[in-house]
């Protein structure tokens, strides 16, 4: 059925940039899985520095090195450059495989092998964070040091982690809803469900990063749109469902009709 697939230039254009920028985003997984994961994530220093370093001092002018310490935040200096550096870099590669590879009609299978990278690697970073938050381990209780402290001396981040450390129960029910999300992306006749469950529960991740100053705002957005991105090839389906109430038999209709033709995602 390859000859009945074809992309418009904006799909081929889109899918370009996107599959660029997911996997310099996500690179080094798998490998940062495994326990030298920090010779890994100082790979990857090793590896963005220099560029980094090149945009700060000649594009932005600012003084001095450009500092690659782990501190546990990822929204320093660096990580901010970095994220803008890779969408110049996805635009621009965009642009010229465009150019280069014009005769392509689409990237169907490419596409197939991108959502299940996306996919696990998505899955693999809500299993590390619901597990943690399950056994009250990223946000624990409240120490005697933090209770008998003046409330006005708490940061925006101290008042999140305090009164989330003060419930075992929701923070287990948050770490249940992240593993529950990446549980069903595992999968590929769930991904869609897995990738709403997965957006909904980011998204509220996100929105308190954001709120309460949380140094981890730029990874929780990328994270947010690799839910978007998975489910992307159904939001026309999910709109005309929510919003103008098309029937079920008539989506399921146009349903089957992709998948005769070997357009459908969900297939790959």
């Amino acid at each position: 059925m390859e000859h009945l697939i074809q992309w418009s230039f904006s799909q081929l254009l889109a899918f370009r940039f996107f599959a660029v920028f997911f996997l310099l985003n996500m690179f080094p997984f798998p490998a940062n899985m495994y326990p030298d994961e920090g010779y890994m994530d100082g790979l990857t220093y090793t590896i963005w520095k220099p560029p980094v370093q090149w945009v700060a001092t000649h594009l932005l002018s600012m003084p001095g090195e450009i500092s690659t310490q782990v501190t546990g935040s990822g929204d320093t200096t660096f990580h901010w450059i970095l994220f803008g550096l890779t969408i110049f870099l996805s635009l621009i590669t965009a642009v010229i495989w465009s150019v280069l590879d014009r005769r392509r009609q689409h990237f169907q299978n490419v596409m197939a092998w991108l959502r299940v990278y996306t996919r696990y690697y998505l899955a693999y970073m809500l299993f590390v964070y619901g597990i943690i938050k399950i056994y009250h381990l990223q946000m624990p209780t409240p120490a005697l040091y933090r209770l008998s402290e003046p409330f006005g001396n708490f940061s925006p981040m101290g008042v999140l982690w305090s009164f989330i450390g003060v419930s075992k129960s929701y923070s287990a029910f948050a770490g249940w809803s992240e593993l529950i999300g990446g549980t069903l992306l595992l999968f590929r006749r769930t991904t869609l469900l897995g990738a709403l469950v997965s957006f909904a529960v980011l998204l509220n991740v996100f929105v308190l990063n954001m709120c309460y100053d949380v140094p981890v705002k730029l990874f929780s957005f990328f994270l947010l749109l690799a839910c978007m991105f998975l489910i992307a090839p159904d939001f026309k389906r999910l709109l005309q469902f929510f919003l103008f109430q098309k029937p079920p038999r008539l989506m399921l209709k146009n349903l089957f009709l992709e998948i005769k033709n070997g357009t459908w995602p969900g297939l790959h």
